[in-house]
């Protein structure tokens, strides 16, 4: 459900500060957002403005093509999608992510962090993958980031018992034919700078 949408109109910037939303956040407007110390339901910027957001824990982000996302300071948690998916232009300083705990026979996977697609770009600078669990079958089976078209550089560390981190860090291209780099690429609890371009 939409709380609050933020349409096109005379002020050139729009900004919302210490509140706690119940329910999502559309961004659908060609002005500027900003969202200062708050909790939401989710964010969707549909619309070919720009956002900027500082300090912020909530649900998942989806940023469409066209429309230009920064924040710092950015928690996102749990479930079966994408915590941030991105078609447009993203830079994020400073990121922190909890996995929900893998599953198998309730068909829960752990929680995608990033997906970028449709010529997206995406610049990811301190996250943190905080992984929930206490053994290797609490790890999640799927990336923790996917690139299926677009550019994508990431740093990035783990947090969590190392049994839970993801074994599949980059996902890389779509479907079938999507290529993995692995955990076992990487060395130490994350100090790679990860980077793709297709």
């Amino acid at each position: 459900m939409v709380a609050i949408r933020v349409e096109d109109g005379a002020a050139k910037v729009v900004a919302i500060e210490h509140v706690c939303i119940g329910g999502i956040i559309e961004q659908a407007s060609k002005r500027t957002f900003v969202l200062r110390h708050a909790d939401h339901d989710g964010f969707h910027a549909t619309g070919s403005g720009k956002s900027h957001i500082v300090v912020i824990i909530g649900k998942g982000y989806q940023i469409g093509k066209g429309h230009t996302f920064w924040a710092r300071q950015l928690n996102a948690e749990f479930g079966n999608e994408p915590l941030f998916t991105n078609a447009g232009t993203s830079v994020i300083i400073g990121f922190k992510m909890e996995s929900s705990t893998r599953n198998d026979s309730k068909g829960e996977t752990g929680t995608p962090c990033m997906l970028n697609q449709d010529g997206g770009k995406l610049e990811l600078f301190a996250g943190l993958l905080y992984t929930l669990g206490s053994k290797a079958e609490h790890r999640p089976i799927i990336p923790a980031f996917t690139n299926e078209k677009g550019t994508v550089a990431i740093s990035y560390r783990n947090n969590g018992i190392p049994a839970t981190w993801y074994d599949k860090v980059l996902g890389i291209g779509e479907g079938a034919s999507t290529g993995i780099i692995g955990i076992d690429r990487i060395k130490g609890p994350g100090q790679a700078l990860l980077s793709d371009k297709r």
